[in-house]
């Protein structure tokens, strides 16, 4: 033990900081004494000094990766000395951490650090009340990654301004994190920009959100996108009545799990040809999908039936 404690030691004040770095990242040792050391296994060996060192050194990427570390309790001075370090990516390794609480002084001014990453991370921390202040300040960052970390938050309600603005953000991804909340409810209008939105995974989205009851213009607009996730999306839902032309596209959809959305479909009533033909189509799933649909219709067949008879026997 006393000589690999050496060794440890020798390696935390090696002149070369790769080695450092290496030592703070747990990596595996060279061998000693034909034995091959794992550094991780031997946490515990790091004394307070031997952290404090790494804490301070001179290199940054050093200083990082003891920031990164789980294995030791910092001090509110270490704490401190790393949110004000001269490099943003020890600041960023020190907010990532969350066995500390940090002080409103030390958010207020990581909320308004002058890089990007710094402001990021803070605002994925969950251990402070944001204000209405420096809500709309993150909301209106100029960095889209600090917009859409706000974005996400779950702690504040937005106003109607902040939604129609994240809506309309030049970034898709903070457009998806705001058609990802669930605490405002769309308008028609903003269904109508978001539908033909030029990024494929908005379009995806707001094909899945029906808090806002769509238009047969917006619905048109799902059944016939380009892409094949969204039109199948649209083919899924059951809060629009279909017409006759949209089933008999939807029916020659070169998809397949499109075309079976819409054998699907409550509305389409196929004919008896339709029926025979697709029971000895040659695909399996599509056999599958018309044995499913005939008895679906035989069900509901049943129960048209049970409701006729109750109602004459009602009546006499």
């Amino acid at each position: 033990m006393a000589g690999i404690k050496k060794s440890i030691h020798e390696k935390l004040t090696d002149p070369d900081w790769k080695v450092r770095w290496a030592m703070a990242k747990r990596v595996k040792s060279a061998p000693m004494d034909g034995e091959d050391v794992n550094i991780k296994e031997r946490s515990s060996c790091f004394t307070e000094k031997e952290i404090e060192r790494g804490l301070t050194d001179e290199h940054w990427r050093v200083r990082e990766a003891w920031a990164s570390r789980t294995d030791f309790t910092p001090t509110p001075e270490q704490i401190e000395r790393g949110l004000t370090d001269n490099n943003y990516a020890v600041q960023v390794a020190w907010l990532q951490r969350s066995d500390f609480q940090c002080t409103p002084e030390q958010i207020e001014r990581a909320l308004t650090e002058e890089s990007e990453f710094v402001r990021y991370a803070c605002a994925q921390r969950s251990d402070f009340t944001p204000t209405p202040t420096d809500i709309e300040r993150g909301l209106t960052d100029s960095s889209r990654y600090v917009r859409q970390a706000w974005a996400e938050r779950t702690d504040f309600s937005p106003t109607p301004e902040q939604v129609e603005r994240g809506l309309h953000d030049t970034s898709w991804t903070v457009r998806a994190a705001w058609l990802k909340r669930t605490d405002f409810t769309l308008k028609s209008e903003q269904v109508d920009n978001l539908i033909i939105d030029t990024e494929q995974k908005i379009r995806y989205i707001i094909s899945q959100r029906t808090d806002c009851t769509p238009t047969p213009e917006q619905v048109e607009k799902g059944l016939t996108d380009e892409d094949d996730q969204v039109r199948l999306m649209w083919a899924q839902r059951s809060d629009y009545q279909a017409s006759s032309g949209q089933i008999r596209r939807g029916l020659k959809d070169k998809n397949l799990d499109i075309k079976i959305a819409w054998i699907m479909k409550k509305e389409f009533s196929p004919s008896p040809f339709e029926v025979q033909r697709g029971l000895q189509h040659k695909n399996h799933r599509m056999r599958r999908a018309w044995e499913e649909k005939v008895a679906s219709m035989h069900e509901s067949a049943s129960e048209m039936t049970l409701e006729a008879d109750d109602a004459m026997y009602s009546s006499l």
